[in-house]
């Protein structure tokens, strides 16, 4: 009553009035059908949507002659909708992947980001399954894992990912597992960890470097607290202390350097040392077994796990000190810090000229520092803006007027002298010098080329879920049950699945149509119809036997004809399967994708533009133990963002709601628990629209571990820089070509290059000039840096010389280089190399080799050795000519008791009481003269030993040194002397007697001839020449004597030689002992010859007694006469040596 007779846009507010009013003039003048939504307000005042599709109504001829509309409240569907939208856009806007697998591994659905991880489009990733994308996947651990899954409802891992292009990346995998209607489902919340992965990879080379250098360092490191307690060491400290790692950390700085407290208090080095400054001293530490060595430490303030530590490098300079006479001056102050960063450097003075830049902004911008540097930085370097294509002009002359450093994140391309463009983001900051003014500009760039390409910015949203299909098509019938006749619309026959020329269908025809099921619905409904006269609403089915089943709203009611007179069943059928699809699929979406934003490890929450929470998922509660009724108390009475963060999170999100993004940058901030408890969080801001105002949905995602990575990596980082830069060995970084990256200061200064110098180079360049120890020329390829990145191996303590231009000498360093590998590849990258400048040791060893060399031949020609007797050990050690004069070698026991060993017995107890009381016990010099036997041939042998006994600074007897000299051979020289004394006294002695003895002789060979002269008896003449005989006998004995004795004159005559040997031979037997026998070998063929019988004679006499002086033990003396052959060569220019005048 209230609606027929109006118009149908009487019904709307003017608005829309107009609206409809305009629709219909366009459906009566065109004929073209309209559908469209619109809100409305019922006369009860409730707002609800309605969806309105109107058509022309025509007569027989098909002449316009009305508008039929059909109206449908769509409420509840559109906001299930816009709900959906939501949902979608907040899973396809999420920073993580998100999969929903069946049970057979197969993937149903991807948001978007799960699309862009890996490469896919939607449709095609919907025909993969894990086993395409997930490198580890097999059917086992699948089974395996989805047993899991029922029972724990959510498992964690990692696995590889395979992009649609082959490349892969590691992802972190949370599963989820949900049942809807009784059908399980899984999603799966991928996250991609190649940023976290690099991160901890280079955290952990960061941590090798570190423990690298420092292990592999020659000098001692040790790190201690500010109060002397030592809390880490290397172990060269414990090498060169004599303890242990264990020890050490239990001692203090004092324990080891007596002078530390002493050296603390002079030099307050505690108000001198600041982080990134080394501060050198030298002093004194004292090993595990007492002895003290000099030592040059290098100290430096770091920072570590929060709190200051002291580091310290002790080099030992023991032997330094042995060439120099005075301790070496501090090391000049480090050089500012390496410019060896990956990123761009630029420098540029006040007037915009360029100064300096690294390798990096040369390689960049494609000029070299010679020709860019006192260039205009605007010819050198271009920077456009991507979003408008122009030139962003330099900001240098603003930060020298400002003094402050500018950040620029926008969208730049940096277009290098060759054209080739690079996404970059730059830094600008003033140079100050140390008077506070500002002198120029450092430039910073960052090439972001590959982090745009594989960030882009996120998808606009995309509605996944399509319409609903379009208005249910109805059709209208009647039927007069009396008779039978009726009427059906065109659109019931296509309802129905019924030929038009069958013609309308009777109500027993019409049940055919209907699905079996509904049609004692229908007949029922029927007899009531006509019986109560009761309307009839109900939902049936068409015959599938027909062709797709078809859900139909069908509603009729039984009146009166026109006439009053007969019965009319009126009635409307409407499709609603699509409807009814829609409204399940609704259903199915909604659910799902609640279970996705519920299950989502990622917080997401939505709130309205003034902060009030409008829906929370659980994750967010569980993260933070806040409530979504938590959130609603004001910001000052419950702040649950961390009070340092508070200002920059609501000047963000004031930015961003008055800025025309839909979508913000990520922002970090601390967020703090309902625990109290601090953590970070990652997140992304969304507008939307939400139940009909405009929200903000926030996507937050919890970093805590990720920044603590992050801040691990800087805090490891910045020990190692000031490692790096603090050390005295020289570091050099090359890459995979031998080229130079950076350099320390004390590599600069060993090489006599400046860093810019060294990066010119590499390993292989003939500018080195490199030498080995022998001069020989060190070819590159040999350099251990090159044989490291050739191998893979390390390479350790190669000897070279190289040529140092400053100080125009060769320097001689110790290298070892350690190759550096990527995680996963077994080929370097890149090598470090260290060294060791040993030049004044170099120079002191062949100082020292030269003095070894001439001290062995002093000690070879005066048969001179040398040795140290450790006292505390018991151990002594030799020169190799002590060795000899002992006849031991290396294996031999050098002890007490060993040299005891060596002593001659007749010696041995003296030598051993005078050792033990005299010289230790009184502390007197050694010095004796004593009889050895040789070790090796049992040889006796004279020697005199000399040595004095050092002490230490407590007054400690610690060892004796000294010398043994051979003197054998000047004993027996005296020995000879004094014989030679013995025997001239007896041959003065002899002389004397035989002279006497002669003079009697003489007497008697006078008489003896006299009486044989004279006619006697011949009894008595032949004992009267036996008288004469042994006279005669006696008198050549005197006369030998006399020759002895030399006061016999020589009286050559000829001789047979063999004669008076056999004369002789008698004599020598008696002179030379029972224990040599002598005999004789001549040849008959010798001639005479003219000599003084008494000098052969003595001849004889002599080597025949230093034979058996050669004979100790007795022997065979055989004397024997033949005939040699003498070639004498002749010198020609000598005239007395000429050929012509030699005989035979």
């Amino acid at each position: 009553k209230d609606i027929v007779g109006k118009m149908d846009y009487d019904l709307f507010p003017k608005d829309l009035a107009e609206k409809h009013r305009a629709e219909d003039k366009k459906i009566l003048k065109t004929g073209t059908e309209i559908r469209n939504e619109n809100w409305l307000t019922t006369a009860k005042g409730q707002k609800i949507r309605i969806e309105v599709h109107k058509s022309p109504m025509r007569d027989k001829n098909g002449k316009i002659i009305g508008i039929i509309g059909i109206s449908r409240d769509i409420s509840l569907r559109y906001m299930t909708e816009e709900k959906l939208k939501i949902l979608q856009f907040g899973i396809d806007k999420s920073q993580i992947g998100i999969y929903q697998i069946d049970e057979n591994a197969r993937i149903c659905y991807a948001n978007d980001y799960g699309c862009k991880q890996l490469g896919y489009g939607r449709e095609e990733l919907m025909q993969l399954s894990l086993a395409d994308i997930d490198e580890n996947f097999n059917k086992k651990g699948w089974d395996e894992a989805r047993n899991e899954l029922k029972e724990e409802f959510s498992i964690s891992f990692e696995t590889v990912h395979i992009r649609k292009d082959g490349t892969k990346f590691p992802v972190d995998i949370t599963v989820n597992y949900l049942e809807f209607e009784n059908k399980p489902i899984s999603f799966s919340f991928v996250k991609d960890i190649t940023l976290q992965k690099n991160t901890m990879e280079e955290l952990d080379r960061s941590e090798k470097r570190f423990r690298t250098l420092v292990e592999q360092s020659t000098d001692g490191m040790i790190l201690s607290d500010q109060n002397g307690n030592i809390i880490e060491v290397n172990q060269r400290t414990c090498l060169s202390l004599g303890y242990s790692e264990k020890e050490l950390l239990k001692m203090k700085i004092g324990d080891i350097d007596p002078t530390f407290e002493k050296q603390k208090s002079l030099v307050k080095f505690e108000e001198q040392l600041k982080p990134g400054e080394p501060f050198i001293i030298e002093s004194m530490h004292r090993r595990k077994n007492g002895t003290m060595f000099p030592v040059e430490v290098s100290l430096g303030l770091i920072e570590l796990h929060g709190i200051n530590v002291v580091v310290g490098f002790a080099r030992d300079i023991s032997d330094r000190l042995k060439v120099q006479k005075e301790l070496l001056e501090s090391e000049e102050n480090l050089r500012t810090t390496l410019n060896s960063i990956g990123d761009a450097v630029i420098s540029v003075n006040a007037g915009g000229f360029i100064t300096g830049m690294n390798p990096t902004a040369e390689n960049l911008t494609g000029w070299s520092i010679n020709q860019s540097k006192g260039l205009k930085l605007f010819k050198v370097l271009t920077i456009i803006d991507n979003t408008t294509g122009k030139k962003v002009p330099d900001s240098i002359q603003n930060i020298i007027k400002s003094g402050q450093k500018i950040e620029r994140y926008e969208d730049v391309v940096l277009l290098s002298k060759e054209g080739q463009k690079y996404h970059v983001r730059q830094s600008l900051a003033p140079l100050i010098n140390a008077e506070g003014e500002i002198k120029g500009v450092v430039l910073v760039i960052r090439n972001i080329t590959k982090e745009h390409e594989f960030i882009e910015v996120l998808h606009k949203s995309q509605n996944n879920l399509e319409k609903a299909q379009e208005i249910a098509q109805m059709g209208s019938w009647d039927l007069n049950p009396d008779t039978g006749y009726g009427f059906w619309s065109k659109e019931m026959f296509r309802l129905f699945n019924r030929d038009t020329e069958l013609g309308i269908p009777s109500f027993e025809e019409f049940l055919y149509y209907v699905h079996e099921e509904d049609r004692q619905l229908l007949r029922e409904a029927n007899k009531q119809a006509l019986k109560n006269r009761k309307p009839f609403n109900a939902e049936i089915r068409t015959n599938p036997e027909l062709g797709d089943v078809r859900i139909i709203r069908a509603q009729f009611e039984c009146k009166y004809s026109k006439n009053k007179k007969e019965v009319i069943l009126y009635g409307t059928c409407l499709n609603i399967t699509e409807q009814k699809k829609t409204d399940q699929a609704l259903k199915e979406s909604e659910s799902q994708f609640r279970g996705l934003i519920e299950a989502s490890p990622d917080a997401i929450f939505i709130t309205d533009y003034s902060s009030r929470m409008l829906y929370a998922n659980a994750t967010l509660e569980n993260q933070t133990g806040y409530t979504a009724a938590d959130f609603q108390i004001p910001q000052e009475e419950n702040s649950f963002i961390h009070p340092d963060d508070a200002e920059k999170v609501t000047e963000f999100l004031k930015n961003f709601i008055v800025s025309k993004d839909q979508i913000s940058d990520t922002i970090e901030n601390r967020f703090i628990d309902k625990w109290g408890k601090t953590h970070w969080y990652s997140s992304r801001i969304a507008k939307i629209n939400f139940e009909g105002q405009p929200a903000l949905q926030f996507t937050t995602r919890n970093v805590t571990e990720e920044q603590k990575v992050r801040e691990a990596l800087i805090r490891s980082e910045k020990g190692y820089r000031t490692l790096f830069e603090n050390m005295e060995q020289g570091i050099v970084y090359q890459d995979l070509n031998g080229k130079i990256i950076s350099a320390n200061p004390a590599a600069q200064k060993i090489l006599g290059l400046k860093l810019d110098q060294l990066q010119e180079r590499s390993s292989l360049d003939n500018r080195w000039h490199s030498i080995h120890e022998d001069g020989s020329e060190f070819p590159g390829a040999e350099h251990p840096a090159m044989q490291a990145l050739a191998t893979g191996k390390p390479v350790k303590d190669v000897l070279m010389g190289i040529f140092n231009s400053e100080k125009d000498e060769y320097r001689w360093i110790l290298v070892s280089a350690m190759p550096e590998f990527k995680e996963g590849e077994n080929k370097p990258y890149q090598v470090f190399a260290t060294f060791t400048d040993i030049s004044e040791i170099k120079r002191a060893e062949d100082i020292i080799k030269q003095n070894t060399v001439l001290l062995e031949e002093s000690q070879q020609i005066a048969k001179l050795g040398h040795y140290v007797f450790d006292i505390t050990t018991g151990k002594w050690q030799s020169s190799k000519m002590l060795d000899k004069i002992f006849g031991i070698d290396e294996n031999y026991e050098k002890s007490v008791e060993g040299w005891s060993n060596l002593i001659h017995s007749e010696f041995k107890p003296e030598m051993t009481v005078y050792l033990r009381d005299v010289v230790l016990k009184q502390g007197n010099l050694f010095d004796r003269e004593y009889k050895i036997v040789r070790q090796n041939d049992n040889r006796e042998r004279w020697v005199h030993g000399h040595g004095r006994l050092e002490r230490d600074a407590d007054g400690n007897i610690i060892r004796m040194i000294g010398t043994i000299q051979d003197i054998n051979d000047r004993k027996v020289l005296e020995e000879q002397l004094m014989q030679s004394q013995k025997m001239e006294a007896i041959g003065q002695l002899a002389g004397g007697v035989a002279h006497d003895f002669n003079n009697m002789l003489t007497v008697i060979n006078g008489y003896s001839e006299m009486l044989l002269y004279k006619d006697i008896h011949p009894e008595f003449r032949g004992l009267i020449q036996e008288i004469l005989n042994a006279s005669t006998k006696a008198t050549r004995l005197t006369s030998q004597l006399l020759t002895f004795s030399r006061k016999q004159i020589i009286q050559p005559k000829i001789l047979n030689l063999n004669q008076v040997i056999t004369d002789q031979i008698k004599m020598l037997r008696r002179l030379l002992g029972e224990d040599v026998e002598v005999s004789t070998t001549f040849d008959p063929q010798l001639r005479s010859i003219k000599a003084d019988i008494g000098q052969i004679e003595q001849i004889i006499m002599n080597i025949s007694i230093n034979a058996r002086d050669a004979m100790p033990l007795g022997g065979k003396l055989i004397i024997e006469r033949k005939i040699i052959q003498l070639i004498i060569l002749m010198d020609g220019n000598n005239p007395n040596l000429n050929p012509a005048n030699n005989r035979s």
